[in-house]
């Protein structure tokens, strides 16, 4: 279903208080000036900081797959701020390297592969969100990839595209938890550093991809937490927004026939169990 975000009034975010990870560049930097500017306040964390924080944003040196890293943001939202309202898991990588490359030691076994991009993009997630409820948090977004639905060739790779399908797997085991809501963004190609690894930039414009800007992800994060809804997840391509979790949900009539869907537990819209919500007072 294709939404429209352009009149959204993001006035309703005024005074909360607002965790992001990955805040300091590209679609964690739109997300916190977004949040900001909408009259939130919002601490974020990274490795490294921007230099023009305005008064209602505050960063933390984080290493999101560091356990301790990740509780000190927020313990720093709540010294500054206050009560939490809504978090938004941000940070995330692509590999740096094709995974099923063989490295040897010097006896000739295979050595490990780096496991950063699971680390950081799914293990950090679930850390990041484990947190957020301990603190009371009610509003939970996610940030996924395009690549959790569309297979695009030459995006992406194994591990980072199974990081974000993992994420998809959060938002579906927690959208029927009461105590949460719990929503997510599926960015397509975007003009961040992390489209400029290898060739990836060239190989898009060459396809005559749209690349869009940080600014137009930022803007679904806004509106997921302005909706009374849980277990969405807007895609975002082209610079068109879509839900998406609703018609998958929709869809589970066509994989099983009733004798099946009885025997499962599964009933059409099953992955649809809650939808209210929205920004905690």
């Amino acid at each position: 279903m294709k939404i429209d975000l352009e009149r959204a009034d993001l006035s309703p975010l005024r005074g909360k208080t607002f965790v992001v990870t990955g805040g300091a560049n590209g679609i964690g930097r739109a997300i916190v000036i977004l949040l900001g500017e909408a009259g939130g306040n919002v601490v974020y964390g990274d490795l490294q900081l921007a230099s023009n924080d305005p008064q209602n944003v505050k960063g933390c040196i984080c290493n999101v797959t560091k356990w301790n890293d990740l509780l000190l943001l927020f313990e720093t939202a709540v010294k500054f701020f206050g009560p939490i309202h809504g978090i938004v898991t941000n940070a995330g990588v692509m590999e740096s390297s094709n995974f099923f490359s063989d490295d040897v030691d010097s006896s000739g076994r295979l050595v490990e592969p780096n496991h950063l991009v699971i680390n950081l993009n799914l293990i950090a997630t679930l850390n990041c969100v484990k947190i957020a409820m301990h603190f009371g948090c009610k509003d939970i977004v996610l940030i996924a990839s395009s690549r959790a639905y569309v297979p695009v060739p030459g995006m992406g790779s194994v591990t980072y595209t199974a990081s974000k399908y993992g994420v998809i797997g959060i938002l579906r085991g927690l959208r029927s938890n009461p105590d949460v809501c719990v929503n997510c963004v599926s960015p397509h190609a975007t003009d961040t550093n992390m489209i400029d690894d290898g060739c990836l930039r060239k190989t898009m414009h060459e396809s005559k991809q749209i690349i869009q800007t940080p600014q137009t992800i930022a803007k679904a994060v806004g509106y997921h937490f302005i909706q009374q809804w849980t277990g969405k997840c807007i895609l975002v391509m082209g610079n068109g927004y879509y839900e998406l979790e609703e018609a998958f949900a929709n869809s589970i009539d066509d994989w099983f026939d009733k004798e099946a869907r009885a025997s499962l537990g599964v009933y059409k819209g099953a992955n649809i169990n809650r939808l209210e919500g929205g920004l905690a007072n």
